[in-house]
């Protein structure tokens, strides 16, 4: 759910494999890079509940949100991130079918929608609007990327592929938590796991395409 985001937080510090240095070098020096690019984000995040004025291109998010509250999700707040100053994400629930959506706002990436469940072994099973990063998935966290899919065909996706387990219950009173976990459980992953220089290079490369 928030391997994008991570990504996206990584982006200032992998940019230099892209200007300085080619991807043959970026496979060498790759596992150092991505380990010190992924030193530098944050262990925790902490939303902080925002007004719609917050959106620097309200016109661009307008189009992702609300199909979505045409299907039945239900608004759960904009925010901004503490320790991610570029990032601004607005969270929407459907409580009856444990999914939550988020629209986010990267100042270097630009917009994009995921929509995602979270399962009761631990699990979880994101469909994002975003092209591929270049990172492997953790396991047990399916990450399926559709670009160019609007809200309502990625939820349309997300309802019909995610895997029949038991879900973990998500509401407008615990998505904000439930987001930061993630964010926290995430990156813990990757600090310990680490990024390999396949996984930099791809990025790399990936970054060059899009």
């Amino acid at each position: 759910m928030t391997r994008i985001l991570i990504f996206a937080g990584a982006l200032v510090a992998l940019a230099l494999i892209r200007s300085l240095i080619p991807l043959l070098l970026a496979r060498v020096f790759g596992r150092a890079i991505g380990s010190h690019a992924i030193a530098r984000q944050p262990d925790q995040i902490h939303l902080h509940h925002q007004g719609p004025s917050v959106w620097a291109d309200p016109r661009a998010v307008l189009p992702l949100s609300g199909p979505l509250l045409q299907r039945g999700f239900q608004d759960a707040g904009v925010y901004r991130v503490r320790e991610l100053p570029d990032v601004t994400l607005q969270l929407a629930v459907k409580s009856d079918e444990s999914m939550m959506a988020v629209i986010y706002e990267h100042a270097a990436v630009g917009h994009w929608v995921e929509i995602a469940c979270r399962y009761r072994d631990g699990g979880s099973f994101t469909m994002s609007s975003s092209r591929p990063t270049g990172l492997a998935p953790r396991p047990n966290h399916i990450v399926v990327h559709a670009p160019g899919l609007d809200s309502a065909a990625l939820y349309d996706r997300a309802r019909a592929e995610r895997p029949h387990r038991h879900l973990e219950s998500v509401s407008t009173f615990n998505v904000s938590r439930m987001f930061e976990q993630a964010w926290a459980e995430s990156i813990a992953y990757r600090k310990n796991t680490g990024i390999s220089a396949d996984e930099v290079a791809n990025v790399a490369k990936n970054r060059k395409v899009a």
